[in-house]
Order: structure tokens, then C-alpha cells, then sequence
């Protein structure tokens, strides 16, 4: 159990786990325009190419280059990228277990994401849990995992950020103001006053002959990345192993999601599940 300092109150503590290749979620991606103009919206990716749909065949031309962006060439981390989807204004994308300098690609015949929620009718863009774009494990040689709201299993797209929503709010309480964020072009935002924290995090099976390393980030949606922790290297033919920040645990700012990010050049099934939650301080 993680010692907290006396003036740090937790609200709710959270875990999240990377059991297998291509389920560390990247990001999400929730299309706001109106069933009019986007009639089965989706996203296509192959290889470098990153696409935007408004139809079933149909790009969204308001999207990079006539709907696509070729990954690596001038969107080449993954800032670039949500920075270009949240441009069209149709389109909103929150990072999840990755931070914004994070690379797009390795080679011109691999990305590092990989949708595994493919719907050519375009329900998992439009759900309220936005589409999951996944980190391609064996490519990226990484795997990695998010204590924040953008990555609870529960909840609307539009409340899972860490630096400002209206869905958990304890300042807003009035209906006709909660009413407003299930109209997704008209949200009302109001900042939090919480903070994310990471007590431990447990390394299964990342690498097979080389060694392996973690870094752990703070960051906020479209802000500053900071670098809390490592690179820890660990020994070769395993996983760095268990760590747990326990006195005290390691605290973010206000706004930001902390993301523990694992790499080998020779990642093979990756487990891992981080500990955390969130909380306030009290002085």
C-alpha cells in the first residue's frame, strides 16, 4: 500500500493492464459531425496511411491531404497526428497510453497503430466511447499503459480527460448544464481540481534475449510531456521487473494522465499492469 502524504486525499484508485500484442490503446478517436454531413463515418489505416471517412468510401477531405495522412512524412508523432484530426473540427482525438512526441511509424512497411475496432458503419467512431486506435506492438517495440480518465473503461468520451470536463465534475451540478455535453458540438468544460498518481507497476513477459526499459510521462491533452522516471533499464532475457513508488507515490499536476511506456527492440507478448488512481490535495 502507497504511504500518502497527510494532505493528499484519494478520490478513486485505478489499474490498467496490457495482456497481449496490439491492446495498449494509442488513442481515441470520436467523430462530433452531424449524421447529415458524415452519414457512416470511419477510420482506415494501412500501413502509413491514416484515413478519415465520411462515407463508406468516401474521405473526409477536410482531414490532412484529401482525407489521408501518410504516417512519418510530416506526421510523424503522434502530437502531429491528434493535432490534425482535432483541426477539421469534425473530429476530436484524446491520447491515451502515449504521449505526444511518440513516433507514428518504425519503416514504410509498419505503423505503430493498428485499429482493431474496424465498423464500415461507423458506430465505434460515434459511440460514446469513441474508436480505439492501438499501439502495434511487435512494430513499435513497445507497450504501454495510462492512469487517467482517458483510459477507464467506463464513461463518455467527452468526460475521459484528465484536465477538463463537465461529466465528473463536483462543481457542476445543474441538469440543463449537463444537458449541453450530449449535443458533442456544444460541450461545456469546467477544469478539475485532481490529481493522477502511479504507486507501482508490475512487468511480465516483455523481451525475449535483450534487455528492456520503462519511462514513465505526465501530460495533459495537446500540453507539455514531462518525464518523471527513467529510462530504467532492466536485465536481458526479461522485463525490468516490479516497481512500486510507494513514499510517496508519484504525483502529476492538475490536467495530466501519467503514462508508463516499455521498450525492447525485441518486445514479445507484453504483460503489464500499472497502479494509480487519483486524488486532491487538501493544503
Amino acid at each position: 500500500m502507497a504511504n500518502f502524504p497527510s494532505n493528499f486525499k484519494v478520490l478513486a484508485f485505478q489499474q490498467d493492464t496490457v495482456r497481449a500484442v496490439n491492446t495498449a490503446v494509442a488513442m481515441r478517436v470520436y467523430c462530433k459531425a452531424p449524421a447529415t454531413t458524415h452519414t457512416t463515418p470511419a477510420i482506415g489505416i494501412t500501413n502509413t496511411a491514416f484515413s478519415l471517412y465520411t462515407g463508406s468510401t468516401v474521405k473526409d477531405a477536410s482531414f490532412a491531404t484529401a482525407g489521408t495522412a501518410t504516417l512519418g512524412a510530416g506526421m510523424g508523432t503522434m502530437g502531429a497526428l491528434q493535432d490534425t484530426i482535432n483541426n477539421t473540427g469534425f473530429w476530436e482525438a484524446r491520447l491515451v497510453a502515449s504521449v505526444r512526441s511518440d513516433v507514428t511509424f518504425i519503416t514504410s512497411s509498419g505503423i505503430l497503430v493498428d485499429i482493431a475496432e474496424a465498423d464500415a458503419g461507423g458506430l465505434a467512431v460515434r459511440s460514446e466511447a469513441g474508436a480505439a486506435v492501438y499501439w502495434e506492438t511487435t512494430t513499435g517495440f513497445k507497450a504501454s499503459a495510462c492512469i487517467g480518465l482517458e483510459s477507464e473503461s467506463g464513461g463518455r468520451f467527452l468526460a475521459r480527460r484528465s484536465d477538463s470536463t463537465v461529466w465528473f465534475s463536483h462543481k457542476v451540478r445543474d441538469t440543463a448544464v449537463l444537458s449541453q455535453v450530449t449535443s458533442p458540438t456544444t460541450p461545456v468544460f469546467q477544469p478539475y481540481d485532481f490529481v493522477n498518481f502511479l504507486s507501482a507497476v508490475d512487468l511480465g513477459n516483455t523481451s525475449t534475449t535483450l534487455t528492456s526499459s520503462f519511462s514513465v510521462y505526465a501530460e495533459s491533452q495537446g500540453g507539455t510531456t514531462r518525464l518523471l522516471r527513467g529510462p530504467m533499464v532492466g536485465t536481458a532475457s526479461g522485463a525490468p521487473g516490479s516497481f512500486t513508488f510507494s513514499d510517496p507515490p508519484i504525483f502529476g499536476n492538475p490536467g495530466e494522465r501519467i503514462v508508463v511506456e516499455v521498450s525492447s527492440a525485441d518486445i514479445v507478448a507484453p504483460t503489464m499492469t500499472v497502479y494509480g488512481g487519483r486524488g486532491r490535495w487538501t493544503s
